[in-house]
């Protein structure tokens, strides 16, 4: 089953034919898509950034598009998409190759509101791909015989040949997760029984699950779950690169546990916040070593705002590698380079993404 929209590319391709969704290349080849003619505004929102596999581009997902920059010559190069899912502004960049997943609004005539749609972008050859997922998409006239969904997330297998992406099914049972092969866009049959908030590649073979009270580990070729491990406190979990464990948010702040055989490896505790028993977890990330655990909470701070807590924990001896930090550390997100040759960041403030020494985490300079 071939589930897609070719938007751009070979005008001679139909819907129907097999398409490769990642070009042999290197992203600092990336001139597929135009550059834009007006650069973005200094207070352009921006929510979520990304690396190349490569490392010579960082995505970055803002409230006007998905922006591609040559972050060491400081120049935007493309901006495949001019909307994203404004709840969902994640991105993932392919192991090799230079193509990027996002989530954009897809409007139908039939609609009152537009269906969030996971995209890919081949930045090489400018070819966007949309992906419908495991449902019926509309038929000729763009109509939906049933109720669309959007999409949850989605993510790249460790050696990039395949695609997972998780719809959000709501509280309806009925699988919603499907996987497809990279090299034809050929999608296989769906998994998963529930609704799952988050959806990552364990390894080549397995991918794993978050339902908001556990982690689950399905066999992507028999589309059973091997495993299950207890205990999340929210939607968010992550895995250890080159390695079996993944953290999550339990009740006290996060907890590393290996998946295969369901013991805890690790825990790190988040402070308690006089004026927010339940803060939101905001975002939860490996560096590419696996050997650095960044978190960050948004704190209500009981005056009708919110204040944002980052931790950067050494993964080996639990160490809180921020707490004495003389500098700002509250950054809503991060972005670690592939190679360790910087780190890009996202201010508490409307304003440019700034660029971190990897060493100390201070602040070398801006993206624009």
């Amino acid at each position: 089953m071939i589930a897609h929209d070719r938007l751009s590319g070979d005008p001679g391709a139909t819907e129907d034919d097999a398409v490769s969704l990642i070009s042999e290349g290197d992203c600092g080849d990336a001139t597929g898509y135009p550059a834009p003619e007006e650069p973005p505004a200094q207070d352009t929102t921006v929510s979520e950034l990304t690396f190349s596999a490569d490392g010579n581009v960082l995505a970055v997902s803002s409230q006007v598009g998905l922006m591609v920059w040559d972050w060491r010559e400081k120049e935007e190069i493309a901006r495949p998409a001019e909307a994203l899912s404004a709840l969902r502004p994640e991105t993932v960049f392919s192991p090799f190759g230079c193509t990027l997943i996002a989530s954009s609004p897809v409007a139908y005539e039939t609609r009152e509101n537009p269906v969030q749609m996971a995209h890919t972008h081949d930045l090489l050859t400018g070819t966007t791909v949309r992906h419908l997922g495991a449902q019926e998409g509309p038929d000729e006239q763009d109509r939906w015989l049933g109720s669309p969904k959007d999409i949850q997330n989605f993510d790249f297998s460790p050696d990039g040949t395949r695609m997972v992406l998780a719809l959000d099914t709501g509280f309806t049972d009925g699988a919603g997760t499907q996987v497809i092969d990279t090299a034809t866009g050929e999608a296989g049959e769906a998994l998963t029984d529930q609704r799952q908030y988050r959806t990552r590649f364990l390894d080549e073979d397995h991918i794993a699950t978050n339902d908001h009270g556990s982690v689950h580990v399905w066999d992507v070729d028999s589309g059973e779950r091997v495993r299950t491990v207890e205990g999340t406190a929210s939607s968010w979990f992550t895995v250890r690169p080159g390695g079996t464990e993944v953290a999550f948010e339990d009740t006290t702040g996060l907890s590393l546990v290996d998946h295969g055989t369901g013991e805890e490896v690790a825990s790190f505790a988040r402070d308690e916040f006089e004026t927010d028993d339940d803060p939101a977890l905001t975002q939860l990330r490996f560096d590419p070593a696996g050997e650095l655990l960044y978190a960050a909470w948004m704190v209500d701070t009981d005056q009708g705002g919110w204040r944002y807590h980052s931790y950067l924990w050494d993964v080996a001896s639990g160490e809180n590698l921020w707490e004495d930090a003389e500098h700002d550390t509250r950054y809503r997100t991060l972005a670690f380079h592939p190679d360790g040759e910087v780190v890009a960041a996202i201010t508490t403030d409307p304003s440019p993404p700034v660029l971190l020494d990897p060493d100390t985490y201070e602040q070398v300079g801006t993206l624009y």
